[in-house]
């Protein structure tokens, strides 16, 4: 009987399955793109990206001039290439921001955004 115990608890476990993540509202969702148009993720991002790039070359070339030359003809392609996926980029913060927070969270962090930005005149 004690044998089986451990056998029986685990597949009882097993059997529940895992809690699956509800899908998020289209209310949150909205909420969500808002905040990601409030703090310009693209904009950052297209600016990160650069910097990033630059930051691998030295591990990529390793000292070779050859691959150093190749590496910085195609930076350009690949900064053209970012903005093909630059809507999925932002599609996708946008639903890890509603996954993750309620529509009264988003509307906060909007708020303390605008809070923080100078009011020009």
């Amino acid at each position: 009987m004690f044998k089986r115990l451990p056998l029986i608890t685990v597949l009882i476990v097993l059997s529940t399955g895992a809690a699956r993540a509800e899908n998020p509202s289209p209310q949150s969702i909205e909420a969500a793109r808002s905040l990601v148009a409030t703090l310009k993720l693209g904009d950052q991002y297209t600016a990160l990206l650069p910097g990033i790039l630059f930051n691998l070359r030295p591990t990529l070339a390793q000292d070779r001039p050859e691959i150093e030359r190749d590496f910085d003809a195609m930076v350009p392609t690949i900064l053209d290439t970012y903005g093909k996926y630059d809507t999925g980029m932002l599609d996708s913060a946008a639903a890890l921001y509603a996954s993750n927070f309620s529509i009264d969270e988003h509307a906060v962090g909007i708020a303390g955004i605008s809070l923080q930005r100078p009011v020009l005149k």
